[in-house]
């Protein structure tokens, strides 16, 4: 696993996630910092503490904001893809670890859409061969799946943004989740180093580290991890929501009474995406303004880092809901 020090991401302030409780309006509390993050005050204030804080972007970034996605086009409509850097790169790792979504709106849903557009564009005769049996095992007749996983290589999100880029509704929803930078090519371990922060607050300890990559809207269900983490927006924007662990323990918990399990807390995992749990803990979290107890709540732009304490829930959807590009890296450690 890649362990060097990235010191030029700067943030300009940390922010505080504020509470709110019922139906409270949300806001962001912004506490000034030097330019330059003060580890020995970010070490008290969040990671002893164990408070989650938005460390704002200052304007420079990981490098695998600019190697690995096209930049904002401000006079074009035309949107974001992956670098050939990254592409290039990537076909050095032959399968990525992908999960497709598949909304249950009848036969016609984009997956098949997409699985029929893949036979007919882009790909050379094997991968377009490949790509269109993976798609086509993924899609069973099983009208009560809705969440699938396999690998695959990086040209699958390639023609997912192309589809979805010609499409006026319904993109395919496709997500490389918690893939291990550990076993990226070197050159795409270089581009997210950890960030000073990571190495220095705690131990130094990174136990492992992740990308996330995928086609809006992307959604992970409420969860926790049983380590300190730091998730930076690379690409696009996300929406964090979070609660401390004895509330987000209560919710979970009356979520799965009302599913009619005894589930124990637990780190993100393959069941929470499925249905019924799934939509259950998206309106849980996202949907319900009498929620019990403390919810914090924050947006990441490009450059954002997010520290989230240890054992704290979490949900993070993306902003953007119309197939566009987004990505996002982490590291958790201690």
């Amino acid at each position: 696993m890649s362990r060097g020090i990235h010191t030029s991401t700067q943030w300009r302030c940390w922010s505080l996630l504020a509470t709110r409780t019922h139906a409270t309006r949300r806001s962001i509390h912004t506490i000034p910092s030097q330019r330059q993050p003060d580890i020995e005050s970010l070490r008290h204030k969040a990671f002893l503490a164990e408070k989650p804080l938005h460390l704002r972007c200052d304007g420079d970034m990981l490098p695998a904001t600019s190697q690995w996605f096209t930049p904002i086009a401000l006079e074009s409509t035309a949107p974001r893809t992956l670098t050939t850097h990254f592409t290039e790169q990537s076909h050095h790792k032959l399968d990525f670890p992908f999960e497709v979504y598949v909304p249950q709106i009848g036969s016609n849903h984009s997956t098949k859409a997409f699985q029929r557009w893949l036979l007919s564009h882009g790909a050379d005769g094997f991968d377009q061969h490949r790509l269109g049996l993976m798609m086509q095992a993924v899609v069973p007749d099983n009208p009560d799946s809705c969440f699938y996983q396999l690998h695959a290589p990086i040209s699958l999100l390639q023609h997912a943004l192309e589809f979805n880029s010609s499409v006026q509704k319904d993109p395919v929803q496709l997500y490389i989740a918690q893939c291990a930078i550990s076993e990226l090519p070197g050159p795409l371990q270089q581009d997210v180093q950890a960030p000073e922060l990571v190495l220095k607050v705690g131990k130094g300890d990174i136990y492992a580290s992740s990308i996330w990559i995928g086609t809006e809207p992307t959604y992970t269900p409420m969860h926790r991890d049983p380590n300190p983490n730091l998730f930076y927006q690379l690409c696009g924007r996300k929406n964090v929501r979070l609660l401390p662990p004895g509330a987000g323990d209560l919710v979970f918990v009356q979520a799965q009474r009302k599913l009619g399990r005894q589930g124990s807390s637990r780190i993100r995992g393959s069941q929470m995406m499925e249905e019924p749990e799934r939509t259950l803990l998206y309106n849980t979290v996202w949907e319900d303004e009498e929620v019990a107890g403390e919810m914090y709540e924050g947006t990441l732009d490009e450059g954002d880092g997010l520290f989230i304490p240890k054992g704290w829930w979490h949900s993070v959807r993306s902003v953007g809901k119309q197939g566009g590009l987004n990505g996002s890296v982490n590291w958790w450690f201690r």
